[in-house]
């Protein structure tokens, strides 16, 4: 159960930044700043989930699956290293770790 609503929110949160690069040629500061309130939700959600994952696998001793660890810093990282200048090709990178971290755990789990 744990890893279907993994797998939801990793689907949401795709969805949710796939809408957003479309939300940013948009002039509604009111608009954006709810969904970005939704993003962040989402995004915790999603953080909380990976390290709950981790831990439940170290306790179980099931170490293939800490693969998902690196994830919880990714978005992080990225951060970083973003400009308004460059935003849609950070949130293409951004996008294409939470399709990798989606196919991670789907092969893992299913």
């Amino acid at each position: 159960m744990l890893i279907n609503f993994f797998i939801i929110i990793n689907i949401l949160l795709i969805l949710a930044f796939v809408v957003a690069q479309c939300f940013l040629k948009l002039d509604r500061p009111k608009l954006m700043a709810n969904f970005s309130v939704l993003l962040t939700v989402i995004l915790v959600f999603y953080l909380c989930l990976i390290m709950i994952i981790c831990v439940k696998s170290f306790i179980f001793k099931q170490y293939l699956n800490l693969i998902l660890l690196p994830f919880i810093f990714i978005p992080f990282v990225i951060g970083i290293f973003a400009n308004y200048k460059r935003i849609n090709f950070y949130t293409n990178i951004q996008n294409l770790f939470f399709v990798l971290s989606l196919i991670i755990a789907i092969f893992l789990f299913k």
